[in-house]
């Protein structure tokens, strides 16, 4: 700044607009020094108060958009589908128990969620900590309660470390269903080595859920609406109607995570929605907290929705229901079968397939066979 000012002093140069009247310092005349003096301070003024700062909003403006750009392409162009969630998970068969057994057997540290806050734990120790939080809110709930529905149960491994936690002896029905046959068929194979008696295990989707009113006394959900975010109250309100007397949530969630939760969950394009879902239904919330054990930057709350009034689904004869009409499911031929829409959906490897995708029509199917 001061060779400009050095080199506007020595300018000899008459001050612009100055006239016999103006006055410097004690009321003498200003030198032609003096006037250049003030008229380069006026001039470093306005470049610094005036063009330093545009520049400055130039750039963070042109840093804004550029980041604003960055954001829109990391965001999902749309939302997923059943059909893309199934391919990522059908290929992973299998994966989810060794991990559960590597981590069991060879523990090693890893980052969790422990009280809401990022910590480093043992995996063998985390694993006690999640299979703890299951049996508490899940298998111990309802002393009464004999019949438990796992949606999305995946490979049965949230099942079998929950049931093992409870202490409670086998339950009287526990039913699995999932979207990706091969999960069912390596996760049912787990959990009968583990002990966990499996009455069936069901192929369908959370939206129209194959089961009749009210069949199960508590169904449950262990991270399985979070890869669904697109229709989050026809979900529930089918986990609801076959549910008996609660229905449990154990799900990432967007309101009780911290920032990086809260990015990671909209980047993801994950649920972000169930309590308003659950306003919406009008559903009797009983309990919504952060769980103290979860995933880094996924960790799930628990809902706890009691259902007014309860109905006993404790070891109904009949708990299938067809997914289009919600309808009774008759036995016949080894198959599933609708008598009023004629509809047969297969049994393939044990596993009851029912979405509504793979039903066969079959007018004659109890004569012919």
């Amino acid at each position: 700044m001061k060779h400009k000012l050095d080199a506007v002093v020595s300018s000899p140069s008459t001050p612009q607009g100055a006239t016999r009247g103006d006055t410097g310092k004690n009321g003498a005349h200003p030198s032609v020094e003096e006037a250049d003096i003030v008229r380069a301070r006026a001039k470093i003024t306005r470049h610094y108060f005036t063009k330093i700062p545009s520049r400055i909003l130039r750039r963070l403006s042109h840093s804004l958009a550029a980041g604003l750009s960055a954001l829109a392409a990391a965001l999902p162009k749309r939302k997923r589908t059943l059909s893309q969630v199934l391919e990522k998970y059908d290929q992973l068969a299998g994966e989810y128990i060794k991990s559960r057994e590597a981590s069991l057997a060879q523990p090693h540290e890893i980052v969790a969620c422990l009280d809401g806050v990022p910590a480093k734990i043992g995996s063998d120790k985390y694993l006690a900590g999640f299979d703890s939080l299951i049996a508490e809110n899940v298998f111990r709930l309802d002393p009464k309660a004999a019949s438990y529905l796992e949606l999305g149960v995946g490979e049965y491994t949230s099942a079998v470390g929950g049931w093992k936690r409870s202490g409670n002896s086998p339950p009287g029905r526990f039913v699995g269903m999932d979207l990706s046959w091969s999960r069912l068929q390596v996760g049912e194979r787990y959990a009968r080595s583990q002990g966990l008696p499996i009455e069936l295990s069901v192929l369908g989707n959370i939206f129209q859920l194959p089961f009749l009113d009210n069949s199960f006394d508590v169904v449950y959900t262990v991270h399985c609406l979070e890869q669904s975010p697109f229709n989050t109250v026809q979900a529930l309100r089918e986990m609801y109607r076959v549910a008996g007397s609660y229905l449990i949530l154990i799900e990432p969630d967007y309101e009780l995570g911290d920032r990086i939760q809260k990015r990671r969950l909209i980047l993801q394009d994950y649920v972000r929605d169930i309590p308003q879902a659950i306003a919406t239904l009008g559903l009797n919330l009983r309990k919504h907290e952060l769980c103290r054990f979860g995933s880094h930057m996924n960790c799930p709350a628990i809902y706890i929705i009691q259902k007014e009034p309860a109905h006993s689904g404790r070891m109904a004869a009949e708990f299938l229901g067809c997914p289009q009409d919600h309808g009774a499911l008759v036995k016949a031929h080894g198959q599933w079968f609708n008598p009023r829409l004629k509809l047969v959906y297969p049994m393939i490897g044990g596993i009851a397939c029912l979405q509504v995708e793979n039903a066969i029509r079959a007018s004659r199917f109890l004569d012919e066979l």
